[in-house]
């Protein structure tokens, strides 16, 4: 090969790497993460480790010195935890892949995880930036899950107010989580569940495939950096009766603009303990007329 040919490859090799876009100070800002896999816990009394079915949420900022600080809600096994992420690093190379350090913390108890939580990943740097991720070390316990981490805003948007008229429109929602329920006996069963609805935000039209069921009183909290929660309540619509119980999700908007994508995880269900992630996908704008307002 020519000298001058090698030459230009090299020169060409370390210009591409100089201006590498994976650098901490190029990955700061602030992220919206939904993630899902197997927690594997040995339970009380148990001598083996059993995998239960986990969804997280949660918002984070990376400052430019790599810091993380954000906070997390966990859904493993249908039990709820609401985590801080105490203290956090994220390095990375040139060729955009890292790993991230999380200690998290029990915001109910203070109670610090036994153990870091540690996650290698890779970075997507087109706009908006995303980080795709597999943890390596649980918090718990071990883990095997995708994780995925999406720039929501290049400065710290944590505390960022957000109006809940951003969240109008028409939106597609679906969920194949496991659902936990309660015998009469006491005992606690799990079975496959799925699930889809298409409705406006705070008031759903239908639900597929519990025919039975419609969603009713259903309300919508937006918080800083467009987290928030949504609460409802299932009735008959032959009978009008309601069922007893009220539903709640946490929910991040991991996406703008007018095909808006939220990744919601349920804190309480009306008919058992989901625990799955659940996406509402916004399909139109403005929101669809009440069923009233449609001429025959």
């Amino acid at each position: 090969m020519p000298i001058r040919v090698l030459f230009c490859i090299l020169v060409t090799f370390l210009c591409i790497s100089a201006q590498s876009p994976c650098t901490v100070q190029n990955l700061s800002g602030t992220f919206a993460m939904s993630n899902e896999g197997l927690l594997f816990q040995t339970p009380e009394g148990a001598t083996k480790p059993q995998a239960v079915p986990m969804a997280q949420i949660g918002m984070a900022y990376i400052d430019l010195e790599g810091k993380v600080t954000g906070w997390i809600t966990m859904n493993a096994g249908g039990k709820i935890e609401e985590l801080e992420i105490g203290e956090g690093t994220a390095t990375v190379s040139l060729n955009c892949t890292g790993t991230m350090t999380l200690k998290l913390k029990d915001k109910a108890s203070g109670t610090i995880l036994p153990n870091d939580v540690i996650a290698f990943f890779a970075v997507d740097s087109r706009e908006p930036l995303m980080i795709h991720s597999t943890t390596t070390q649980g918090p718990v316990g071990p883990v095997v899950d995708n994780a995925d981490w999406t720039r929501v805003l290049k400065e710290d948007g944590l505390q960022e107010t957000c109006a809940a008229s951003r969240l109008a429109g028409v939106f597609i929602a679906e969920a194949r989580p496991t659902l936990y329920v309660t015998l009469p006996d006491s005992s606690v069963t799990s079975l496959p569940a799925s699930w889809i609805f298409l409705g406006n935000a705070g008031q759903v039209v239908s639900t597929v495939p519990m025919p039975q069921n419609v969603m009713s009183e259903t309300s919508l909290e937006v918080g800083p950096g467009c987290s928030g929660t949504f609460k409802f309540k299932m009735k008959d619509p032959l009978t009008g009766i309601e069922v007893p119980g009220q539903g709640i999700e946490k929910f991040v908007v991991v996406s703008n603009g007018d095909r808006m994508i939220v990744k919601a995880v349920y804190v309480q269900g009306v008919s058992g303990r989901p625990a799955g992630l659940e996406t509402w996908i916004r399909v139109a704008y403005p929101p669809l007329p009440a069923p009233s307002e449609i001429e025959p």
